[in-house]
């Protein structure tokens, strides 16, 4: 029988994207991008601002960890804004 994306190891996947703030500068949304998208998290798309990815994450942290990530990451909205929701097989 095969198994579903995330249950070999369990996890659970989620569809992220994030909006750039205009005025960041390209110079922070690359580092943002290079220090915390990086060989763990998949990117789907980089266009202008809005990056697409797919982001793993331990099913016992459930979405509570991406709300808290991307608080961090975006410095309270501060760096741009975020949407997500969890990936169905």
């Amino acid at each position: 029988m095969r198994k579903k994306l995330g249950e070999i190891c369990k996890t659970t996947f989620y569809d992220l994207v994030v909006e750039f703030d205009p005025n960041l500068s390209d110079e922070k949304m690359n580092e943002i991008i290079d220090c915390h998208f990086g060989d763990e998290d998949y990117i789907v798309s980089s266009q202008g601002r809005t990056l697409k990815a797919i982001w793993e994450i331990p099913a016992d942290e459930a979405g509570y960890e991406v709300e808290n990530s991307m608080f961090y990451v975006l410095k309270d909205g501060e760096y741009g804004t975020y949407s997500y929701q969890r990936r169905v097989d």
